[in-house]
């Protein structure tokens, strides 16, 4: 997994399915339900599938000004680990990786379970045929929103 600095990540508690349909936000609070994936892994896992989910499900919160805020956000929380550029960097390696990581576990589940959610039978190829760093669609795909967002736009979740 990527490091930054030289030094390796911490390990955190990873959701695992870090969707925007599974936080909870009101004008005073947020909660984020849905743990049955939850695992101890790096820290950069999570927040790809947030940004991602952004983009194909609240599209109004999602634009390179909202994902480049959010990311700083996130990464001023290891600023202690590495500079700015350096997280940021790792923070882009470990995108991809985030996306087979939900694919492999996905794979995993019982036919039964696939049935009732196709999407989960998609997405293994789909995020397969990921290539980071290739331009798709017009797209730059620098952030993990590009690299993703038209790879994952057909994956339609049903919460």
């Amino acid at each position: 997994m990527p490091a930054a600095g030289g030094r390796r990540h911490p390990l955190t508690i990873e959701h695992g399915d870090l969707w925007p349909g599974n936080f909870l936000v009101d004008d005073a609070s947020c909660a984020i339900i849905d743990w049955e994936d939850v695992a101890i892994g790096h820290p950069f896992i999570s927040l790809a599938p947030l940004i991602v989910g952004l983009s194909m499900f609240q599209p109004r919160l999602s634009s390179r000004e909202m994902t480049q805020r959010l990311e700083r956000a996130y990464l001023a929380g290891f600023a202690s680990l590495a500079p700015p550029e350096r997280l940021r960097e790792a923070f882009r390696l470990a995108a991809p990786l985030s996306f087979i990581d939900m694919a492999v576990r996905y794979r995993r589940q019982r036919p039964s379970v696939v049935r009732l959610h196709p999407w989960m039978r998609d997405l293994v190829p789909q995020t397969l045929r990921l290539r980071p760093g290739t331009a798709r669609r017009g797209r730059d795909v620098s952030s993990p929103v590009a690299a993703h967002g038209s790879s994952s736009a057909s994956i339609s979740r049903v919460r």
